[in-house]
């Protein structure tokens, strides 16, 4: 059987409406399968892992859901150079999923 290869993404976000609510944070793995008999191994080809402050102001109930309150996201952003936001990320996401 040939390789497949799958791109697996998990965002979390400030809330449940894309037109409100900003995207905190995008995970996403390139991954290699191949199937040798009965045994399936994965290899993670490449990552990419962000995490951004939101434009509106942070829900307290996203924060419950998804734990990244305004000290996680900094944290997690410390010595990065990305954008503060996703909408200004936008071709840095395109070009990583087209990169296949």
């Amino acid at each position: 059987m040939s390789p497949v290869v799958l791109q697996i993404t998990d965002t979390e976000t400030n809330g449940f409406n894309e037109r409100q609510h900003s995207l905190l944070s995008l995970a996403s793995l390139k991954v290699v399968s191949e199937v040798d008999g009965d045994r399936l191994s994965l290899h993670v080809r490449d990552s990419f892992v962000r995490y951004y402050l939101p434009v509106e102001p942070l829900r307290l109930d996203a924060v419950r859901v998804n734990g990244l309150s305004q000290d996680v996201l900094m944290e997690r952003r410390a010595g990065q150079s990305w954008p503060l936001h996703a909408v200004d990320d936008a071709e840095a996401m395109i070009a990583f999923a087209a990169g296949f």
